[in-house]
């Protein structure tokens, strides 16, 4: 009770803590505060703020973000309170104000320097560097780097996160401080030139023997991390890194930076070459065998066979991946089969092999390996024929037991020989379903042909309409090349190598599609929109090997198609946790240049947009104000991903320069994904530090809830608009609402149609009226309690009119006139604002329409609801009379001078000029084609002539 007693007082005048006993007490009462409670927010932040006792101002942090978020405080005045409490005496406030200011809302704009000073200690240094990162603060960074007498933590984290605020001319301080200790500072030293090489700032070639000296002393450094820093100077690292003593301990390290770097994706760098030189010259050549294996190039064959009696399980292993013809002649003379015997001239003999009996005894541990791997790598039937006879049944290598069985090569030659070219699908689909590794160069041949048929109709010169989506391979043509990938691995196949390393037949299948397009793509002389189809192609592969994909395309991001250059974008783009992105990102970020064309820079945007590359925020943020519209759009959408808090300020800037909806509609994405509750506070105090009054204006206009809302029309009066739905004001309050965003019943006539839309292109009101006990839904006309008959709603009839109702005045419209005609279209009066007339009833004045019988039908279909149109006043309805000279009665009525004057078309009594009633009878009824209508202007039931 004396904790609810504290707690409302201070809600109620935030001064009584200064007279308050500080104790559990006061601050279970203050913990208990919410900002909806609160009438006079600010002063109690302010208070909170200034008792100098921690629990106290760690409750003033709480408020100020509760009422930020709750738009109860102003952003600037929160991010004072919160730069206040930087100097109180406690680590754990410091630190949630540091936390607070870190956010995107209070970066806008940033926090001086000096007020960072002091805050790197034990308690407060991880909340001061992350802060110091989003305000830009790259000196508080470094000297808290440098100085020796902070831990080793916090040095570690300071230098790693300098490299978001550091440039290129830092780097040689950055290596000469790692190179002090490199055991404490290699791994952030890499890792702030990893986020200096995302933003564009490389290493150049006399920083390479540094960065070298810090890899090769800390082996916990990736060497896939390495080799990304090192890529701008691969040359240097090759020629380096290939510089050492046989007997260096470091090779193994060396050769693992060696294959990191040729998985970047260079053209003309001959890493393979390079190590197959110094196979021989290595006294442990097993690493730099494992170093062949994964780069698996052909041409250092002879470099393993020459290494194979000194470590035949390595080399045996590395045989796999670059083994060919020459392997299963070596190791079947090894293994004494007379089909590998070389004969008198042989091309075997000009090469240096080592000899049979070297080879054989070193094969004597390894003979099933030996003969497993003839097997699979021999294309000669002889060489399979003699392998049977000699083969044990009884102890089959399990690879050589799955592969029986296969297709005869004979029979899949004269199949692939009566294909028809003119059906390409076809044929491919056919040799498909039964080839082996020998038909994969017709079937390569055939899905160039198909690629290049897709690409020759999205020609626009061509013969055939130009399709609407963009061309690629026939699905059923890629189902059966994956079909033969999935067989290929269930049978152990090592050809293609692609099949080598693969986890599953689904996998499998998607590889031996991607390297059958992969080895398209290095043909010469190739067609721009072949190479469109064919990457589009590796995009329809989600389980392809990214990293073998990445190496062979990358060259292709300089290729002047745009088409190419897009599909390689996403290509890079889909590699697992934005690998491919970051590797590349020194090309990627050149991509987005203004001089670049519009599609290529967008689908670069919109790639690392989707891989949440954070890093590049500012490369994106400053597409903001390329030319091209689209590609603001696309950078904008790309920023909500993508974003940090460096580009809030940005997008602010265009938000308030620009007044395209669809642009500001992905600036407010934007903003919102960054921002989060804070969005409305933060683009407040953005208008209020605004200096033009137009851009004032557009940021007033961004958020919702920043502007007090206007009453446009009279409440008594005017239709409420409530969720897309028009409440009328006399609405009972226990009338249901539907909820927001929730459809609308459909408008129907009293037969139960569906009423046409009015003539000025909104809805037709229902003419059902919305008496209580209808049908349900929510309330569509001005009063909710009508009933059937009566001409006007009761409950917003004045009290003149409802008396009138009763004392059988000409006025009143004691029963229905359902005997009234319909009007024919053809001879309806043209005009504005005519009222309609049908059967019915008389006209209710709620709905604009007759009032329905009880039992007519009412249709619960849902319909869209109407446009929203801008508020106006409720038109004035016109009378078109035709007045007569003579005194004839109205059809109808009897013509007696006690019998009412004819009404009109909408219920007024017709006047002369000077506003009295004519001498004689005036008829209003419907215009016909030979008639001449005189409008008249209407009032309820008085009139004017028009």
């Amino acid at each position: 009770m004396l904790v609810a007693l504290a707690r409302a007082e201070v809600v109620r005048d935030p001064a009584v803590l200064r007279r308050e006993e500080r104790g559990e007490e006061l601050y279970q009462a203050v913990r208990g505060v919410r900002v909806e409670d609160c009438a006079h927010v600010a002063p109690l932040v302010r208070e909170l703020a200034g008792s100098g006792d921690a629990v106290l101002e760690g409750e003033a942090v709480r408020l100020a973000g509760e009422g930020l978020r709750a738009r109860v405080l102003d952003a600037g005045f929160a991010r004072d309170t919160l730069t206040g409490l930087l100097a109180s005496a406690s680590g754990a406030v410091v630190g949630a104000a540091l936390a607070a200011l870190a956010e995107p809302w209070a970066v806008v704009p940033p926090l001086p320097p000096e007020r960072f000073a002091g805050l790197f200690g034990p308690a407060t240094a991880d909340a001061a560097l992350t802060a110091a990162v989003a305000h830009g603060h790259g000196e508080s960074l470094w000297r808290a780097a440098v100085d020796p007498g902070q831990p080793p933590r916090v040095r570690r984290r300071a230098l790693a996160l300098y490299g978001e605020t550091a440039r290129r001319g830092d780097v040689p301080a950055v290596l000469r401080l790692a190179g002090e200790d490199p055991l404490l500072l290699a791994g952030p030293a890499v890792e702030c030139l990893r986020a200096m090489h995302r933003r564009g700032h490389f290493v150049t070639g006399p920083d390479v023997p540094a960065v070298l000296g810090l890899a090769l002393a800390d082996h916990t450094v990736p060497a896939r991390t390495v080799a990304t820093v090192l890529f701008t100077a691969r040359h240097d690292v090759l020629r380096l890194s290939a510089d050492g003593a046989p007997d260096d301990p470091t090779w193994p390290r060396r050769l693992d930076l060696l294959v990191a770097l040729d998985e970047q994706g260079v053209g003309g760098l001959p890493v393979a070459a390079e190590i197959a030189r110094l196979l021989p010259l290595a006294s442990a050549p097993a690493p730099f065998l494992r170093a062949l294996r994964a780069l698996r190039d052909p041409g250092t064959e002879d470099a393993v066979l020459a290494a194979l009696p000194h470590a035949p399980a390595a080399a045996l292993d590395a045989l796999e991946a670059v083994g060919g013809e020459r392997t299963v002649r070596v190791l079947g003379a090894a293994l004494g089969l007379d089909a590998c015997a070389p004969a008198d001239g042989d091309r075997l003999a000009a090469h240096a092999v080592p000899e049979p009996g070297r080879v054989e005894r070193a094969l004597r541990a390894h003979r099933g390996r030996a003969l497993e791997l003839v097997w699979l790598l021999a294309t000669d039937p002889g060489v399979r024929r003699e392998l049977l006879v000699r083969m044990d049944a009884a102890a089959l290598p399990t690879r050589v037991a799955a592969d029986l069985g296969g297709p005869d090569e004979r029979e899949l030659a004269l199949l692939a020989a009566h294909v028809d070219p003119g059906r390409p699908v076809a044929a491919l689909t056919r040799l498909a379903e039964h080839a082996g590794p020998g038909l994969l160069p017709v079937l390569a041949d055939l899905l160039l042909r198909i690629a290049g048929e897709a690409a020759s109709a999205w020609e626009p010169d061509g013969a055939e309409p130009v399709p609407d989506e963009e061309p690629r391979v026939a699905p059923e043509a890629v189902a059966a090349l994956c079909r033969l990938g999935r067989r290929l691995h269930a049978r152990g196949r090592i050809r293609p190598v692609c099949l080598l390393d693969v986890g599953d037949a689904e996998a499998a299948g998607h590889a031996l599609v991607a390297d059958l397009a992969l080895g398209l793509l290095d043909r010469p002389g190739l067609m721009d929109g072949e190479r469109a189809v064919l990457l589009r192609l590796l995009l329809d592969l989600p389980d392809a090997p990214h990293r073998t994909i990445r190496r062979r395309v990358h060259p292709l991001l300089r290729h002047p198609d745009r088409h190419v250059r897009k599909h390689v974008v996403a290509l890079l783009a889909r590699a697992p946790g934005g690998d491919g992105v970051e590797a590349v990102s020194a090309t990627l970020l050149a991509l987005t240049g203004p001089d670049r064309d519009p599609q290529t820079v967008r689908r670069t945007l919109g790639a690392l947009g989707d891989a949440g590359a954070r890093w590049a925020s500012d490369a994106i943020a400053a597409c903001l104000d390329h030319p091209q519209m689209n590609v603001r759009k696309t950078a904008a959408r790309a920023l909500a991903t993508a974003g940090t808090a460096r580009a809030v300020p940005r997008l602010l800037d265009r938000l308030g320069r620009d007044d395209n909806p669809g642009l500001r509609d992905l600036l407010l994405d934007a903003l919102r994904a960054l921002l989060g509750d804070t969005f409305p506070a933060t683009v407040t105090a953005a208008a209020d530090h605004a200096a033009d009054a137009r851009v004032r204006d557009r940021l007033l206009a961004a958020p919702p809830g920043t502007r007090r809302p206007t009453r446009t029309r009279p409440t008594s009066r005017a239709w409420r608009r409530t969720a897309g739905t028009r409440t009328p004001p006399c609405a009972s309050p226990n009338v249901r609402r539907p909820p927001p965003g929730s459809a609308r019943p459909a408008r129907t006539s009293p037969t139960g149609s569906h009423s046409p839309p009015h003539r000025n292109g909104r809805g037709a009101r229902s003419s059902a009226c919305c008496r209580t006990g209808s049908a349900p839904g929510p309330v569509r006309h001005r009063n909710a309690e009508c009933s059937p008959g009566t001409p006007r709603c009761s409950s917003t009839a004045s009290p003149r009119r409802r008396a009138r109702r009763g004392t059988g005045s000409s006025r009143s419209w004691r029963t229905p006139r359902t005997a009234r005609p319909s009007v024919p279209k053809s001879s309806k009066p043209y005009g504005r604002w005519r009222r309609k007339v049908s059967v019915g009833g008389p006209p209710c004045r709620c709905s604009g329409g007759p009032a329905p019988s009880s039992s007519a039908p009412t249709s619960t279909v849902n319909s869209p609801p109407p446009p929203r149109r801008p508020p106006r006043r409720r038109p004035r309805r016109r009378c078109y009379a035709r007045r007569s000279g003579s005194a004839a009665p109205t059809p109808g009525r009897p013509g007696t001078p006690n019998s009412p004057p004819p009404r009109g078309v909408c219920g007024s009594w017709p006047r002369t000029g000077n506003g009295e009633r004519p001498s004689v009878r005036a008829t209003c009824s419907p215009r016909s084609p030979t008639s001449t209508p005189t409008p008249h202007r209407t009032y309820g039931a008085r009139s004017s002539t028009g």
